[in-house]
């Protein structure tokens, strides 16, 4: 509870740097800008920050608006824009570069705002609700577009190609919206999914739940694919993949964040610990060498992730001169 961004190595779990001071409750969300260069975090203390990867600092440019807590934050595709969900039942549009608010907030829902992001092409804006609404908005005008769909949600987002919507609930499934096939609802896990995301060719969905595993399923045919990913000794938070689809980046409840092979459900290498509470967020970056996670100890912590090939090099070099276990080979990706 030291109110502190750190950087850490995800190869040895080692602290890279000094503390960064900014957040002073929990942070609820954090994710990369689309070069990979920028930050943005959303908190319980009603802010969104940004910050500069480099630099390793927070960008001046804290943005106000908000009356409770801010239950996500993310930038357009192009970068320029931000859009944040609250408690307070607004979403928010903010300039990224100045942190000015742009225009008034989306209309003002009954209950609190969950989640909120951009389309793939920056003209729409999709939120997940309370009372479990989802609505599409026009980015520009920030008016309603067509009949909120009803019924589910509590995060909502996106595919790939902005023609599909995922969303996830406390009834333990997973929905897929699509306008023409119609619903496909992903049933599995025994207790609350917490998020769901496509693959970058939008072909499998990885799903994160109170039930402590991690499930991928066929985006077509709403099927799981093998065995449910476990090791989280907690809920597990979220789940997303990586830009080239070949891994998994997870946060849980347990403190921990974990990377796993998306075609094997292999754990890859040890998990990532240094985070003192709940790890909320985990992603990775557009260029899949970081991963940013957000915590309810305050922190924000950027972990430096190196391809696969260059780990097992590693491994190979590291264990040369020890018999290890089949199991080890196994895990270390030896055999």
């Amino acid at each position: 509870m030291d109110n502190t961004v750190r950087i850490w190595d995800a190869r040895t779990g080692k602290q890279n740097g000094l503390p960064l001071e900014g957040h002073i409750y929990g942070v609820t969300n954090a994710s990369f800008s689309p070069d990979g260069k920028r930050i943005v975090s959303a908190s319980n203390d009603n802010t969104v920050r940004i910050w500069d990867v480099q630099t390793k600092k927070q960008i001046d440019r804290i943005m106000v608006g908000h009356t409770s807590s801010v239950n996500s934050a993310s930038f357009s595709p192009d970068g320029k824009r931000i859009v944040s969900a609250s408690k307070d039942g607004t979403t928010r549009i903010w300039d990224a570069l100045t942190g000015k608010q742009i225009g008034l907030p989306l209309e003002r829902q009954s209950l609190g705002v969950e989640s909120a992001s951009f389309n793939p092409d920056g003209k729409k804006i999709i939120t997940a609700t309370s009372d479990s609404t989802i609505r599409i908005w026009d980015a520009q005008t920030g008016k309603q577009i067509g009949d909120p769909l009803m019924g589910h949600p509590s995060e909502v987002y996106f595919s790939p190609d902005g023609k599909r919507i995922v969303s996830v609930s406390d009834d333990k499934t997973i929905i897929i919206w699509d306008a023409e096939i119609g619903n496909l609802i992903l049933e599995g896990h025994i207790s609350t999914v917490n998020s769901a995301s496509l693959s970058p060719d939008g072909k499998r969905i990885v799903s994160a739940s109170d039930d402590k595993t991690i499930r991928i399923w066929d985006a077509e045919t709403g099927k799981q694919i093998g065995l449910p990913l476990e090791g989280h000794t907690d809920a597990v938070n979220s789940a997303s993949f990586s830009p080239d689809g070949k891994r998994i980046v997870s946060a849980s409840k347990d403190r921990t964040i974990r990377i796993w092979d998306a075609k094997t459900g292999v754990q890859i290498g040890i998990p990532l610990e240094g985070h003192t509470s709940s790890v909320n967020y985990a992603s990775f970056s557009t260029d899949g060498k970081r991963i940013v996670s957000a915590s309810n100890d305050k922190t924000i912590r950027i972990w430096e992730w190196k391809p696969l090939q260059e780990l097992i090099d590693e491994t190979r070099e590291r264990f040369k001169n020890r018999k290890l276990t089949k199991e080890e080979r196994q895990k270390y990706y030896l055999e």
